[in-house]
């Protein structure tokens, strides 16, 4: 059965329509800009860990299997990000969506241009350990956990159109991911984003993540570089780092291991004041905005 769904949000002007079976459900509608009501192309639209992108008619279809109630995520750079819910009746075999607020079109704006940045006097170098107060780690287990301080609040991630550069291990947002903005600066006309977030590794092992963000004049992010990534397997990892004025961005990389193997790999024993193996990578923040690794002699 295919019904119209009507909605109210502040983002793109759009229609959709929906079809939903027992095991998939589909998505389709078109995506206008709000300033001129022209189709837009190229919004990311996402449900259920599913995304595709608008083509020149502004229209997308979207199929995803699992849960039908959830949220569908628009964003575009360079435009303000905006969700909808949806709920979805049961009726028999047939399930019918319907959206949690009612009107016939959503708006997608214009970003409006950074002028200024939080830190408006901000000291030199920023190092790691001004970031602490944004995680706290267990004694006993070596785990870590984010902490909110008063102040700031947690901010939905939509958008992971970027590869993070010094994430070898894949540990970076999702887009139910949800992070704290601890600091901006601006350098060379570039605005940059201090984010911190915690995402599911091993074991649903929480890992704390410390990234940098820039963007344009207009609000696109450019790059994203991993400053700091802290978590315990069975091995305890964790950075430092520091960015002078300059521009130079220097990091730390420590791991160190908890436990004892036998040839086969078996854990026979732990550990107690094991060494620390270190290593430094060097980036320079460069004025379009592109985090360049380099030797520190550039």
């Amino acid at each position: 059965m295919k019904i119209t769904s009507k909605f109210t949000l502040h983002t793109v002007a759009i229609c959709l329509m929906f079809l939903f079976s027992c095991s998939k459900n589909e998505h389709t509608g078109y995506v206008y800009e709000k300033e001129t009501k022209r189709p837009l192309q190229g919004v990311t639209v996402s449900y259920n860990n599913k995304q595709v992108q608008t083509d020149a008619k502004g229209y997308f279809s979207l199929i995803a299997e699992g849960d039908v109630n959830g949220t569908l995520y628009f964003y575009k750079n360079g435009y303000t990000a905006d969700t909808i819910g949806t709920i979805t009746p049961h009726s028999g075999k047939v399930m019918e969506s319907t959206f949690k607020n009612s009107s016939d079109t959503i708006y997608l704006s214009k970003a409006p241009v950074i002028k200024k940045t939080i830190d408006a006097k901000i000291e030199w170098p920023i190092t790691s350990g001004r970031f602490t107060k944004f995680y706290k780690k267990d004694n006993d287990t070596h785990d870590y956990s984010l902490v909110v301080p008063e102040g700031f609040t947690l901010t939905p991630n939509t958008s992971n159109e970027l590869q993070v550069k010094e994430s070898p291990y894949g540990y970076q947002m999702k887009n139910d991911t949800r992070y704290i903005t601890a600091s901006q600066f601006q350098m060379a006309g570039v605005n940059y984003k201090m984010v911190i977030y915690s995402v599911k590794g091993e074991n649903d092992t929480e890992i704390i993540n410390i990234q940098l963000n820039s963007y344009d004049k207009m609000g696109n992010q450019l790059d994203a570089l991993l400053l700091d990534s802290r978590f315990t397997f069975e091995v305890i990892f964790y950075r430092d780092f520091v960015i002078e004025q300059n521009g130079r961005v220097t990091i730390n990389s420590h791991s160190q291991d908890q436990f004892t193997y036998n040839e086969q790999g078996d854990i026979t024993g732990s550990l107690t004041n094991a060494p620390v193996e270190t290593s430094t990578v060097i980036y320079q923040l460069k004025p379009n905005g592109i985090f360049t690794k380099t030797t520190g002699n550039d």
